[in-house]
């Protein structure tokens, strides 16, 4: 569906931005890299618990996996 694909294209783009990181000996490129993981983990975190959490929630044998997903 376009919400999983959506989800698994952030999940390519911050896996991109942190090879970039683990590459980089450079501080400042790390510095400047970091805050658009951060900003992009936090965006993708919270897509995640208003649009995809909801959904597995409605299968019985996910809701505790889903309730621990988002106390973390």
């Amino acid at each position: 569906t376009g919400i999983l694909r959506h989800l698994a294209q952030e999940h390519g783009e911050v896996s991109g931005l942190m090879e970039r990181v683990r590459r980089s000996r450079d501080d400042e490129v790390r510095e400047q890299i970091f805050p658009e993981v951060r900003t992009k983990l936090l965006a993708h975190a919270e897509s995640e618990e208003q649009t995809f959490y909801p959904v597995l929630k409605r299968i019985p044998e996910l809701e505790p996996l889903v309730e621990r997903s988002v106390q973390q």
